[in-house]
Formats: structure tokens, sequence, C-alpha cells
């Protein structure tokens, strides 16, 4: 894929978002999106709410 038209920064793939794609065999529909999907996606799952940054009262 050409990332290089994206005006966005790059959002990198965790190990954990890699491994469900590959065990839901769910890698070729993922790269078949245009690069700035793939994106946006990887950032939306980067800045989800992690159990570790939950604060409870």
């Amino acid at each position: 894929m050409d990332y290089s038209r994206l005006k966005r920064s790059l959002n990198p793939m965790a190990d954990f978002v890699k491994e469900a794609l590959l065990e839901e065999n769910l890698m070729e529909k993922y790269l078949a999106r245009p690069p700035y999907q793939q994106n946006d996606y990887l950032g939306w799952i980067n800045r989800a709410k992690r159990p570790e940054t939950l604060v409870l009262c």
C-alpha cells in the first residue's frame, strides 16, 4: 500500500490487532481497504480507552 499521500500521521498496528485480524481471517479484508481507512481504523483502536486508564470512583 502507498501511504505516502496520507496527510495525517501514521498509526502503528499493535500486535494484538494484527493477531486478531489473522486469527479471524480478516487481514485480507483489512488490506483491501484504502490506506486512509486502514490508518483511521488503527487510530481509533489506539485511542480507545483501556482498562488501565479507567479511573474507578
